[in-house]
C-alpha cells in the first residue's frame, strides 16, 4: 500500500511538472511570436493543470483520493520533469 506522504510527494511532482511544462510553452510563446496566443494558451492550461492536482492535497490528507503505487510512479515522474528542465 502506498503511503499518504508518498502520494503528497507524487501530486506535487506533477503539479511541479505541469508547471515546468508551462514554463517551456512560455518560452516558445517569445521565441514563436506568430503563434504566441497559442503558446500563451496551453502555458495557461498546465498552470490551471498544476493548481487543480494541488487540490487534491486535502483530499489525500483526508483518506479520500487514494492511488496506486504503479498509477504515477514517482521516480519517473521526477525523471520526465528533470529532461524538461
Amino acid at each position: 500500500m502506498i503511503t499518504q506522504n508518498h502520494q503528497l510527494k507524487t501530486v506535487e511532482a506533477l503539479a511541479r511538472r505541469e508547471e515546468l511544462i508551462g514554463h517551456l510553452y512560455s518560452l516558445y510563446a517569445e521565441k514563436f511570436q506568430e503563434q504566441r496566443s497559442f503558446w500563451q494558451k496551453i502555458a495557461s492550461e498546465e498552470a490551471q493543470h498544476a493548481s487543480i492536482l494541488r487540490e487534491l492535497d486535502p483530499l489525500i490528507r483526508a483518506g479520500s483520493v487514494i492511488f496506486g503505487r504503479d498509477r504515477f510512479p514517482l521516480e519517473t515522474v521526477e525523471l520526465s520533469s528533470a529532461y524538461v528542465e
